[in-house]
């Protein structure tokens, strides 16, 4: 996108300043109607066709989503829930937008599932219709799951709807309902564990109105992470539809550098694997283009300027800005801890970096960090209309966070068991512990999941070691702490392990050894009781979910099967 002018600016301001004096949003239909009647004619979603860049409005969207609504509340699918399959698209966006704002159910699922887990999930939210690419139609079509196609029946689908529009306007009734909900997102889970999560369309609203009250305005978003996740939908598509904000689809994550190159987004949800991504790109030119040591010159230069009040990033830092665009777009962070120098790096040279703090039952931000690259240690204090408290804290303050508010699910499908075990008094408890800051910040801990408790009694939280020693050791990319009951040749059973992955140029005998030495540095800083026993060195990647979280029992199962583990 080329940078906005003076008056697109202004028109933006007063868009916005229009919306928001009307209030409070009331649920998903109210969002797309004042999107359409203040940006209908701007472009609202850009993706790539066949090697053509296709373009839509909001206009558009709002048009289509009617036209689809007609069709389904002549079908009588009113009350009934539908799965969404398929790859990140106008159409995926369509079919949930049509489906949330009809009184259906919208069920996205992920398309890195297997076709048992879709079957699986698809009977567990109750589907009895499903939209879905091409791609995926064999894992979805079953024969009481008739299967509408992005391209083919969807298009057909989409003229049935706008032929009754034509022949009469209320064809298409809105029936959204703060309270209804509007769609069942699934958590990640082994098959059968994983639990439908209701949103309402309130839950949606709040989470939409909170972005709008605390992020600075911006004009074009890049949409990477999966749609069917509420990262992404909550954070980077809801509202930047609400906003008037351009949204470029990336298409493949093979492209991510290209469609940045292409579109210049002025903002970015990524997990920290993209973020530290944009570092390895900055860092692979720098050296390639023979201007590394000039590069780390002028950060030393821009932060002693920095310390004087004085920031000229934007001019020290304009080769390594040029495929950005005119300005370093905002990143968004969550899902995982960020590396402290990761955040330095991207902060140093300007990008504006923003750490939360989400789950899919919160819709999903719960906390806000908008000076990251300072403090990247903290998520951040509460977002809008949500509050959180630290259940039963121990000495250190450390407890299980609890999160109550609007953005807040009121529970999980057709599971009371699971529902009464996590949400009690309108509070949600999250799993996560942590601890508040004198300014009411929030520190993560570890998930409740993952604690390790040592035959002594003591807790160990893994995610607390894995930030202590990815942080303290270059050479490390991913870190993983686990318990496991095999023997060593130093200790008996049930001993820490850390297992890591490495950074390029770290895997040779003297490299391997000189980390060894590292590693056992930063164990030694640790207390006793929270060192590690054994090391294991790992030369492929982790492997990570669809949302790029590293699946530990993976890391687990492959340390307590390998017999050459070291």
């Amino acid at each position: 996108m080329l940078k906005p002018t003076a008056e697109y600016i202004r028109e933006t301001a007063d868009a916005n300043t229009a919306i928001a004096a009307e209030g409070r949003l009331r649920d998903l239909w109210d969002l797309l109607s004042r999107a359409n009647r203040y940006f209908g004619k701007r472009d609202c979603i850009v993706e790539k066709r066949r090697g053509q860049f296709v373009s839509r409005t909001v206009h558009d969207l709002f048009e289509d989503v009617r036209a689809l609504g007609a069709a389904l509340q002549q079908d009588g699918f009113c009350d009934s829930h539908a799965a969404i399959l398929g790859d990140n698209s106008y159409e995926w966006l369509v079919a949930f937008f049509a489906l949330t704002c009809s009184g259906a159910v919208a069920v996205p699922l992920d398309k890195e599932l297997t076709a048992k887990e879709i079957e699986l999930l698809s009977r567990k939210a109750d589907c009895t219709l499903a939209f879905c690419g091409k791609t995926y139609l064999d894992a979805a079509e079953r024969p009481d799951l008739p299967c509408v196609v992005f391209y083919e029946s969807f298009e057909a689908m989409l003229e049935r709807g706008r032929a009754l529009l034509a022949a009469d306007d209320s064809a298409f009734t809105p029936r959204a309902n703060g309270d209804d909900v509007a769609a069942i997102l699934f958590t990640s889970g082994t098959t059968g564990a994983n639990k439908g999560v209701m949103l309402t369309h309130r839950n949606f609203a709040a989470n939409v109105d909170g972005v709008i009250r605390t992020n600075d305005p911006v004009y074009s978003v890049l949409s990477v992470l999966p749609m069917n996740h509420a990262y992404e939908l909550g954070s980077t598509v809801l509202p930047h539809i609400y906003c008037g904000a351009v949204i470029y689809i990336n298409d493949r994550l093979r492209n991510f550098f290209s469609c940045i190159e292409t579109f210049h987004p002025e903002y970015i949800a990524v997990v920290p694997l993209f973020a530290e991504n944009i570092r390895r790109y900055i860092l692979f030119f720098a050296e390639k283009e023979g201007r590394l040591h000039d590069l780390n010159r002028r950060i030393a230069e821009s932060e002693r300027l920095r310390e004087r009040g004085i920031d000229r990033r934007d001019t020290l830092f304009a080769a390594e800005r040029e495929p950005f665009g005119y300005m370093f777009p905002y990143l968004a962070c969550g899902g995982a801890p960020l590396k402290p120098e990761t955040a330095k790096f991207l902060d140093a040279l300007g990008f504006r970096l923003l750490l939360g703090y989400g789950l899919t039952e919160t819709s999903p931000i719960v906390t806000l960090n908008q000076n990251a690259g300072k403090y990247p240690a903290s998520v951040g204090v509460p977002f809008p209309f949500t509050q959180i408290r630290i259940d039963a804290p121990d000495a250190e303050g450390v407890g299980e966070v609890w999160v109550r508010g609007d953005n807040v699910s009121p529970g999980y499908y057709k599971d009371d068991a699971a529902t009464g075990a996590s949400f009690a008094d309108g509070w949600f408890r999250t799993g996560d512990y942590g601890r508040l800051g004198d300014a009411g910040e929030l520190y993560l801990a570890g998930r409740k999941k993952n604690l390790i408790i040592l035959p002594n009694g003591k807790n160990i939280f893994p995610e607390e070691l894995e930030y202590h020693f990815a942080s303290n050791v270059e050479s490390i990319r991913d870190a993983v702490v686990f318990e496991s009951d095999r023997k060593t040749d130093k200790e008996d059973a049930h001993i820490l392990v850390l297992a890591v992955t490495l950074q390029e140029g770290a895997w040779d005998a003297q490299s391997l050894e000189m980390l060894r030495e590292e590693i056992e540095r930063c164990n030694r800083l640790l207390p006793v009781y929270k060192r590690v026993q054994d090391v294991q060195f790992s030369f492929v990647p982790f492997a990570r979910t669809s949302t790029k979280k590293i699946i530990r029992k993976a890391v687990k199962n492959r340390y307590d099967t390998d017999a050459n583990a070291t």
